[in-house]
């Protein structure tokens, strides 16, 4: 499955500012290509837009203007049923993806009751098997957030992200507030997963390490546009903008 974005722009508009004041964009036309299999790392200081971009593919703001197509469709991230099912997010806070008040299960069962046709049995034994896929027992469903270990809220979000077989998963720097130990625990779980499922990712971090194992393309944010984009090899090794070169060095 191929993932396009053409001419991504996002533009937030201020609290009683006049319709015809046009704000700066917080993404200014990002375009890029993910093909299957691949992992597309996007980086980028503080305020790059970055996460905009995974907001706007993730179908948590509209667009402005641009497309966004899945093989070749153009769809919309907010309403397409499908899209929703085929490109799932994890996100930076994995707390923010699981509502304290209710089990893994509770959770889980919800995503699948909206994308999928599964009875009680069916989706009681995909729950166990997806929590498994990511290292957990299936009694983990009947967890509470508060019963789990910061490690095992990640595996959990992810297992949110990848419950509804999903062919490209966006990682908000999932992996930045984690230990060492934990986090290449989850590395290696990450491309285990692409391995078996033919995942896509895209990863938004600033961790070269995590870049240089992972990643088949680099794309290099500053102010909401796209300064290059390359391979991995290419943008560690011969990056041609003086401010990729900056920011790689800092990395």
């Amino acid at each position: 499955m191929r993932l396009v974005a053409r001419y991504l722009t996002k533009i937030y508009r201020k609290p009683f500012q006049p319709p015809w004041v046009v704000g700066e964009p917080a993404i200014d036309r990002v375009s890029f290509t993910l093909d299957a299999g691949q992992t597309l790392a996007i980086v980028g200081a503080a305020g790059s837009g970055k996460t905009t971009v995974a907001r706007v593919l993730s179908g948590a703001e509209p667009l402005t203007t641009g497309a966004i197509l899945l093989d070749d469709e153009k769809v919309d991230p907010r309403t397409d049923p499908r899209y929703q099912k085929l490109v799932r997010m994890v996100f930076q806070d994995p707390s923010a993806a699981l509502n304290p008040h209710y089990s893994v299960s509770s959770v889980f069962d919800a995503i699948l009751r909206r994308h999928t046709t599964l009875s009680a049995e069916e989706r009681a034994e995909k729950i166990g098997h997806t929590l498994v896929d990511v290292g957990l027992l299936p009694e983990y469903a009947e967890f509470y957030p508060y019963m789990l270990t910061a490690g095992q809220k990640h595996r959990v979000a992810l297992a949110r992200a990848i419950i509804t077989d999903p062919r490209v998963v966006i990682c908000d720097e999932s992996l930045s507030s984690i230990d060492l130990t934990v986090r290449a625990k989850l590395i290696n779980l990450l491309l285990k997963l692409q391995q078996e499922r033919g995942l896509s990712y895209i990863v938004i971090t600033h961790d070269l390490e995590l870049i240089r194992h992972i990643a088949d393309k680099v794309m290099v944010m500053r102010s909401g546009r796209v300064v290059e984009a390359g391979t991995t090899e290419q943008m560690l090794n011969e990056p041609r903008d003086p401010f990729t070169r900056q920011l790689l060095a800092l990395g």
